[in-house]
């Protein structure tokens, strides 16, 4: 307890995340947890001094959970998104807009809601996309905006990103879509405070000024640096700075605070030390304290107020409040601190990546930079003038690598959790950039951005010198991305696994000095190995057959994991324009969630952007051995690029096989209904791309499942007509997403279905009303992805059963046994 601060902020977290997973009805949950809090309090005044600690950290928790119920916004527009309704936004814009493929962004506040002949109050905050016409607003512009708002949707899948979170914890309510900029009206100026409009209209200006003295990517990479804004910063050059671990240069954090304060502080310390008089009557420190705190909340404003920024001015203002004190100046307490204002303010933050991978960096230096400074002697002491610059220059650069290896290993299952990618040259980027960044980019834009409101040549001359390390810097980021195996692809840890990870550092960091620590040792070794077979079995030699239909919006995409451990993926989802690439953000997580490093086998229905746009990034990071696909081809840059990709991979491409040809992967009989032994039927030529779909067969102990793409009804009747007895089967992936055009009565009939799978996006177009209603007449259970999520179907020991991502269960006995409903349970 010499740190109280430190276990104080531990209870503070707890209770945080009790708050957060239990949703129940916030009335109840907040008297409950506020009794607990006020019991605890109690208990802690009146208990002994040896129960006292447990009971007051107690206390803390509870509180911290109900302060985080209470935190938690109610929306109204949440209801109105669900009804998808056209309403009036009338609000203010809270930054500058963005654009991106054709489509313009910006944060809206809105304080008036109008439905039909309605007008609501609100104070809620809208993320607003316009679709054509992209409309020139500043922040502080008050406008009208048509919209149909829209929920913020998650790819409901094992390992997907959780997007709505992230966006809850920015504070958005939901989206808006406006069709026609030309349909925004604009009403005049907001109601902003005032200090922000003022911050708002300099960066506004100051980016002007970068975009006006440098070339397109050294503008966006000093936008990203010197404002904290990386709407600029496209998705090549961030994957470049991801690969040489050097992405967090591109966030406001301590590096920037940490200069700007110490050019503050001893700049104006020298300053009033030139007056003696002064020197004598008041400490210096002081003012220069007050100088120094000022300057960092301008540029904490100028930067947009990041969590990383808001982390490392609390702590140099701690820093400065304990100097002035004359209190001791302890690390962990002060971030600790720093901790608990940010958490009580938004308690949210906690489930921002920024606040996690910020402080964690901090940690993991507190905890092992001393020890390593100790051991590699770099406090000893100088001797001379020569040795001491050497002596400097060397522990300066060994310490930024012990710097740059304590963060990137005690941040690496965080690292991994969140973006998949591990970088293996962070250690010597950084010994690279960091310097440059250091002591020329950060210096002089800095000092730019300060006189800049006052002498605007001064600071583009200032700006464009500034520009010539960014050079320098942007080109060594590209220089380490661009080397063989820069960054590795990795599985992702789950939450047993991090939590894995940090007990074996705990136990090793206290393994000779205490005796706990070595049972620690030993339980992790346990139960770490115990993971690695779970995984293992699970991978390479599980017996069953396991097949999950994944949700990817409006397209198709599904993985079948054979009997030990082949993987084949049917289609890979995807969305005709835009810049998305579904393989990477939706279908690979989930790969990487179940440890799957390597698909065998991809197969293409047909080639169309929402079957096939996740397959280029597929065919890059799973090593892919066979690519079947129906012969056609597509005229399409994305075509182009998946036939590049595979060729590149040296994938070998082929006809799917069929009639005698059918294959048995580890015991799973593998058929292609079309296209046939001698190619697509004549029938089918001009019919359109959809109708060539492959129609893949999969059988299993007795078990049959269909995969037909996106057949129509022509293809459906030739299949009828020459492959009836082939088409029976016991799970069905809907054709064509369930569209009307599809599922006729006569191939249902065929296929006899006892359970269909509708992969479809939310809307009102798919599935068609009377897709559903031919499947209902036919007693067959339907699982949806847009409203189930991931559905997973698993034959074990000649049974069958089905779970979803949102819990809902189905089990079969033998083939063509009844169907058992499972209550659902909690969310798999």
């Amino acid at each position: 307890m010499r740190r109280p601060l430190v276990p104080i902020l531990c209870a503070w977290v707890a209770g945080i995340w009790i708050g957060h997973r239990l949703q129940v009805p916030g009335v109840i949950y907040t008297a409950v947890l506020g009794g607990a809090a006020a019991g605890f309090l109690a208990m802690t005044l009146l208990s002994t001094k040896g129960r006292r600690v447990t009971f007051l950290l107690a206390s803390v928790m509870m509180a911290a959970a109900l302060i985080e119920v209470v935190h938690r916004p109610v929306s109204m527009l949440d209801d109105l998104a669900s009804q998808e309704p056209e309403v009036g936004l009338a609000g203010t814009v809270l930054n500058p807009v963005s654009v991106e493929d054709g489509r313009s962004r910006f944060a809206l506040d809105v304080d008036r809601v109008v439905v039909g002949r309605t007008a609501l109050r609100a104070d809620e905050k809208v993320l607003v996309s316009i679709y054509a016409n992209a409309v020139p607003l500043r922040a502080g512009d008050r406008v009208h905006v048509p919209a149909r708002l829209r929920l913020f949707r998650n790819f409901a899948n094992p390992g997907a990103y959780d997007y709505a979170g992230n966006m809850a914890c920015q504070g958005f309510s939901c989206r808006a879509m406006v069709s026609d900029g030309r349909l925004v009206v604009p009403l005049g100026r907001g109601h902003l405070p005032g200090v922000t409009t003022f911050f708002e209209e300099q960066r506004a200006r100051f980016r002007s000024l970068l975009t006006g003295r440098l070339d397109q990517r050294t503008a966006a990479f000093s936008q990203a640096v010197l404002l904290g804004d990386r709407s600029a910063v496209d998705q090549e050059m961030q994957d470049c700075f991801n690969v040489s671990g050097l992405a967090h240069i591109l966030a406001v954090s301590g590096l920037h605070m940490g200069l700007l304060a110490g050019f503050a502080f001893f700049g104006m310390r020298r300053v009033l030390l030139y007056s003696r008089h002064l020197a004598l009557r008041v400490p210096v420190r002081i003012p220069a304290a007050a100088v120094t705190a000022l300057t960092l909340f301008v540029y904490l404003a100028m930067a947009g107020f990041q969590v990383s920024a808001q982390r490392a001015v609390l702590m140099v203002l701690i820093f400065l409040v304990a100097g002035i004190w004359g209190r001791s100046r302890d690390m962990w307490s002060t971030l600790a601190l720093a901790a608990l204002i940010i958490l009580a303010v938004d308690p949210h933050a906690l489930f921002s990546i920024s606040f996690q991978l910020s402080f964690g960096a901090v940690v993991g230096l507190l905890w092992f930079m001393p020890l390593l400074t100790e051991r590699l002697r770099l406090d000893a002491p100088r001797r001379g003038f020569e040795g001491a610059v050497f002596r400097r220059l060397q522990g300066y650069f060994v310490g930024l690598m012990l710097v740059s290896l304590c963060a990137t290993l005690f941040l690496m299952p965080l690292t991994v959790h969140y973006f998949h990618r591990l970088s293996l040259v962070a250690v010597p980027a950084n010994l690279s950039a960091v310097p440059i960044l250091g002591c020329w980019v950060l210096p002089l834009g800095l000092l730019g951005a300060f006189v800049f409101p006052v002498w605007e040549g001064a600071a583009g001359v200032l700006v464009e010198m500034s520009a010539w390390g960014q050079t320098a810097v942007l080109w060594l980021v590209r220089f380490w991305a661009d080397l063989p195996s820069a960054g590795v692809w990795l599985p992702t840890p789950n939450g047993f696994e991090i939590l894995l990870f940090y007990m074996g550092v705990l136990s090793l960091y206290f393994f000779r000095r205490s005796p706990w620590a070595k049972r620690l040792a030993v339980l992790v070794a346990l139960l770490g190995l115990f993971d690695a077979v779970y995984w293992i079995k699970r991978v390479h030699f599980n017996d069953d057959l396991r097949i999950t239909y994944l949700d990817v919006g409006q397209g198709n995409a599904a993985l079948i994991e054979f009997p030990q451990g082949k993987k084949m993926l049917i289609d890979g989802g995807g969305f005709s324009g835009g810049t998305f690439d579904v393989g990477r953000m939706v279908v690979a997580p989930f790969l990487w969630q179940a440890k799957i490093g390597q698909v065998d086998y991809l197969v293409l229905s047909h080639p169309e952007a929402d079957h096939m746009g996740g397959f280029p990034f597929i065919a890059t990071s799973f090593s892919p051995a066979e690519f079947w696909y129906n012969g056609d081809r597509a005229g399409n840059a994305l075509y182009e690029q998946l036939m590049d990709t595979l060729e590149e991979e040296l994938v070998c491409v082929r006809l799917p096989p069929a009639g005698p040809d059918a294959v048995t992967i580890n015991g799973v009989h593998v058929e292609a209904l079309q296209p046939g032994k001698d190619g697509m039927a004549p029938e089918l030529t001009g019919l359109g791309l959809n109708n060539r779909s492959v129609v893949l067969r999969l059988s299993y102990q007795g078990f049959v499942f269909l995969f037909p793409g996106d057949i129509e009804g022509p293809a459906e009747a030739v299949l009828t007509g020459r492959r009836r007895e082939a088409l029976r089967s016991d799970v069905l992936l809907s054709p064509h997403h369930g569209s009307a055009t599809s599922s006729s009565d006569a191939f249902l009939d065929c296929v006899c279905p006892r359970v269909c799978i509708i992969s479809c996006g939310p809307g009102d177009d798919f599935p068609a009303a009377r897709t559903l209603a031919s499947l209902s007449g036919r007693e067959c259970e339907v699982f949806r992805t847009d409203r189930d999520g991931a559905v997973v179907c698993t034959v074990r020991k000649g049974r069958l059963s089905i779970r979803t991502y949102y819990g809902r269960r189905l089990e079969r006995g033998p083939a063509h046994g009844p169907i058992r409903a499972v209550p659902a349970g909690l969310r798999s």
